[in-house]
């Protein structure tokens, strides 16, 4: 269904931004997964539609003019689940435990009812869960592509006297397993914020020789936000004379 590079990169875009969820349906288990999607990231919905063609399906949400359509895909059959997430959990740093208690919870109660009380209990359960179903000593390039482009962004604005270019996650501060692999991975600055924690890595002219290595890789695998890596590349083109003063800022 997805090769293994494109099962990590999802898992990263996944660990920001999916949502893995227990149905009582009929007194049954069932699972319901989905993430949403603004054609404000997603160009004309491109990456949602060609998801949506390989498993699952799409549903389009239309606004008024002055929000982006949003696009859901979503996936509720036992086979589609059974094809896809166990390819996905291996990869994730945040969820992963937790998806893989509730995979295994549903492959457990198959044609099983449950009652409310138990259903709320599992559901509990599987709440309390974070971080990867094994240790991760080191994130691979697509599945940093995913996290950034659910939970990240590319900054790049030019001051009178300085050039700034950065690149960020922003997390809760009970899942801090993706920004802590991060911050172990490429250094840079962690910090809480009002129950969030935020990772920041400078791009600018200081670190020009890890920004251009570290961009291009995103560039190779990103879905979303290839165009903002682009175009933060492309200003190393030009002669950057003036340094990055040694504080990220926070956007």
């Amino acid at each position: 269904m997805f090769g293994e590079t494109e099962s990590k990169y999802l898992a990263g875009l996944l660990d920001a931004d999916g949502s893995l969820s227990f149905v009582h349906n009929h007194g049954y288990l069932s699972l319901m997964f989905s993430i949403s999607m603004s054609e404000s990231i997603d160009r004309e919905g491109k990456y949602a539609k060609y998801l949506s063609s390989k498993v699952g399906k799409l549903h389009t949400r239309q606004r008024d003019d002055k929000w982006a359509t949003q696009n859901e895909w979503v996936v509720y059959a036992r086979g589609d689940h059974e094809l896809m997430l166990p390819h996905i959990i291996k990869h994730m740093v945040v969820k992963g435990k937790k998806w893989q208690f509730m995979l295994d919870k549903f492959r457990e109660y198959k044609a099983i009812k449950v009652s409310e009380e138990e259903f709320l209990s599992i559901r509990d359960e599987a709440n309390s869960l974070t971080g990867p179903v094994k240790p991760k000593n080191h994130p691979s390039w697509a599945w940093v592509a995913g996290y950034i482009d659910g939970d990240g962004w590319y900054m790049s604005r030019e001051r009178t006297r300085q050039t700034e270019r950065q690149v960020g996650v922003v997390s809760h501060i009970d899942h801090p397993s993706g920004v802590n692999l991060l911050h172990k991975a490429f250094g840079g600055v962690l910090k809480e914020d009002r129950g969030h924690l935020r990772w920041i890595k400078n791009l600018g002219p200081r670190d020009k020789q890890f920004a251009i290595h570290f961009l291009k890789k995103m560039s190779n695998h990103s879905n979303l936000k290839k165009w903002k890596i682009e175009q933060i590349l492309s200003t190393y083109s030009q002669r950057l004379n003036v340094l990055t003063p040694t504080g990220e800022v926070i956007v």
